[in-house]
């Protein structure tokens, strides 16, 4: 990734533990690119590999999420992907923003029929230890979920 001047080694996300939470860190060289990065991390987390081959037919569903500032839109947008998954029963694969503003994010959910069962069952996205910020090398953020 280069930010300006600067190259950067392309990382999207990790995870951390803390005390019966897992947690996320999350890069983006923009918004959009922080908020997807989000998404897979969210799906690799309750799915596992995701690397793993895709089968099945993919469902394209409009996205639409607001927030009041950053912070409350990645917990909004991360609760909907739980939603999908249990109301709707649906693999969040990937998010394609089309807009991303200081509180709203439009685009399209790439989603499918799981092909495998979670390996985690996430409760709920929460405000613990939350960040999003703008950052020499992007853009970065830290989400804890509850396990």
């Amino acid at each position: 990734m280069t930010v300006g001047k600067y190259n950067f080694p392309v990382k999207k996300f990790e995870f951390f533990e803390t005390t019966a939470d897992t947690g996320m860190i999350l890069w983006g060289g923009s918004p959009a690119d922080l908020f997807t990065n989000a998404v897979k991390a969210l799906n690799k987390l309750i799915f596992g590999d995701i690397s793993l081959a895709r089968e099945g037919e993919r469902l394209c569903l409009p996205c639409r999420v607001r927030g009041h500032d950053r912070e409350s839109l990645m917990v909004n947008l991360l609760t909907e992907v739980l939603c999908l998954q249990e109301i709707r029963d649906l693999e969040v694969m990937e998010l394609k923003t089309f807009r991303v503003h200081k509180n709203l994010i439009q685009g399209e959910w790439i989603a499918r029929k799981p092909a495998r069962m979670p390996i985690v069952v996430v409760k709920s996205i929460t405000y613990h230890h939350l960040r999003v910020k703008r950052t020499l090398r992007g853009w970065n953020a830290r989400v804890v979920v509850d396990l």
